[in-house]
């Protein structure tokens, strides 16, 4: 596995639920400050340990993700790293997490809410740098000269590292003449980052918040009906929103586009917990 590296889902004609699941572990990495395991995804995504372990192989084999074959413990979900690398990040609300190279950090301020810094040291001379992203632009660098090599190589990770300066990453390339890439400044790095994000963001489209939402999250905001009672009720063999509502009680007070946060009826979601789940009844 050492030889190939993972790269994001490009493929837009996977299912709804290996796309939720795939970006409910994109957005774990950061608040979890490392991979959800698969007893998280079952937790949260309300699907059973099987299904969980098939959608992480079918992910593994679009390229999306790295993982170890016998714990199905995620190595890599890109840009994020599931183990220690030389490259971690700070968000400002306290997680710290690890990205697999220099450049894939500048992807974390799009992927993220939060302000950040990053944290790595001189591949040539061991130097720190830190580098502070704040409303997704540089605001700060432990030195202005700081520069990144962007490896061309396929495996690419291990050679994308930061430099203190120019000079000692071509010191440093002395060192290794037939490696291939291109220096990136900070803010070269930052727009690398940013386009990543958007191409990384298109196979989010379609997807709803509830469909990844905590189960104690309420889906009905005017009877109170949690996410959790409403899978429960789909994976019983209910099969449409008229039926759920019979048996939750949930899209029948007439009250939600007030009392729902997105001034909306819960239908909505109702359908669109429907899509996933009743897949995974086997309808």
């Amino acid at each position: 596995m050492a030889d190939k590296c993972c790269g994001p889902l490009t493929d837009l004609r996977e299912s709804v639920k290996v796309r939720l699941t795939y970006w409910y572990i994109l957005e774990a990495f950061p608040r979890l400050g490392g991979a959800p395991t698969i007893e998280d995804m079952q937790r949260e995504l309300l699907f059973p340990r099987d299904e969980i372990t098939s959608i992480l192989n079918a992910l593994v084999a679009k390229g999306a993700l790295r993982v170890e074959p016998a714990s199905h413990m995620i190595l890599d979900a890109y840009p994020y790293s599931g183990v220690p690398t030389r490259h971690p990040v700070e968000l400002d609300k306290g997680a710290s997490l690890y990205c697999m190279c220099a450049v894939d950090a500048f992807y974390v301020p799009f992927l993220v809410e939060h302000d950040l810094t990053i944290r790595s040291h001189c591949f040539f001379c061991r130097s720190e740098i830190e580098v502070r992203v704040e409303r997704r632009t540089i605001a700060a660098a432990e030195s202005a000269h700081v520069v990144i090599w962007n490896s061309a190589a396929s495996y690419d990770c291990p050679k994308t590292n930061f430099f203190c300066c120019e000079a000692h990453l071509l010191e440093w390339r002395e060192s290794a003449p037939d490696e291939q890439g291109q220096i990136y400044t900070l803010a070269e790095a930052l727009d690398a980052g940013r386009r990543a994000a958007e191409r990384m963001q298109k196979s989010r489209e379609g997807l709803h918040e509830i469909q990844w939402a905590k189960p104690d999250e309420l889906v009905c905001y005017c009877r109170q009906v949690p996410k959790a009672t409403i899978v429960a009720a789909i994976t019983e063999g209910v099969s449409s929103p008229e039926e759920i509502a019979k048996r939750t009680t949930a899209c029948t007070g007439g009250w939600c586009e007030e009392t729902n946060p997105k001034g909306r009826c819960c239908c909505v979601d109702l359908r669109a917990l429907l899509e996933v789940h009743s897949e995974q009844a086997g309808r």
